[in-house]
């Protein structure tokens, strides 16, 4: 649906906001972002780094978070939003927006990664620049294109909230969303990898993950198990859920 007015109002509405209609990218929704800052935390002093900031809008709220003892890296892959995101958070001089490839480029340490796009891997450094204690949100999911959406999206992702625990990584699976799907070099998934992910994500076994295997062998039973990665399940699920266990191990 298309509005005749451009009244800042609509802005605090619970809606998704069209930032790019031809290529199907938005801002995302409100209340879902809420959640997932809530459930993340940002404590004040922290570093978070966006990455897929758009044109800032929850760039400025994690800034309030933080408070200006923090820092946020705001982090945008389009030319074009990166540059109204420099614009609109000038007003916050503890962001610093970068126009580049979010999975490509360097990072500094974080205490949150706080990813705005879904992914079929969380890029290295996105794991590998966290912090003690340090925590990655981001959309763990598989491209689709539906006749109702322009682009590509995520339409059956899940959010995973990830924690560094020294060189151990405890995982969980917070819920289901939807997201557009990367762009640049987040967007390549090889083909064996994307029917295993899609296959798993078909499953309930994302409701016991509890474990990020990274660049190890896996220990136990998996949910998912990529070449250089893998996500394990917890012993014992949920009675009446099903878990779904992969048997090869990761690299």
């Amino acid at each position: 649906m298309r509005l005749r007015t451009n009244d800042p109002t609509l802005v605090y509405q619970d809606v998704v906001i069209s930032l790019d209609p031809k290529r199907g990218v938005n801002n995302g929704s409100p209340s879902l972002h809420a959640w997932l800052m809530h459930r993340v935390g940002p404590l004040r002093g922290a570093t978070v780094v966006h990455v897929g900031a758009g044109t800032g809008y929850f760039s400025a709220i994690l800034a309030e978070l933080v408070g200006k003892e923090g820092r946020v890296l705001a982090i945008e892959y389009d030319k074009s939003l990166a540059k109204l995101a420099k614009k609109n958070l000038r007003p916050w001089r503890n962001v610093e927006v970068l126009n580049a490839d979010g999975k490509n480029c360097a990072i500094p340490l974080a205490d949150l990664t706080y990813v705005n796009f879904a992914v079929s891997r969380p890029a290295i450094t996105w794991v590998e620049n966290l912090k003690e204690g340090g925590r990655l949100l981001f959309p763990l999911g598989v491209p689709e294109r539906e006749a109702r959406f322009v682009g590509r999206h995520a339409m059956h992702a899940v959010a995973l909230l990830v924690r560094r625990r020294r060189k151990e990584f405890m995982a969980e699976a917070l819920r289901e969303v939807s997201f557009v799907f990367a762009e640049g070099g987040d967007a390549v998934v090889e083909a064996s990898e994307e029917r295993q992910l899609r296959k798993a994500l078909a499953s309930e076994g994302w409701r016991n993950v509890s474990t990020l295997y990274w660049k190890r062998r896996a220990k136990g039973r998996c949910w998912y198990v990529a070449k250089d990665w893998a996500l394990g399940v917890k012993s014992c699920p949920p009675p009446g859920k099903i878990q779904t266990s992969l048997s090869a191990p990761a690299a």
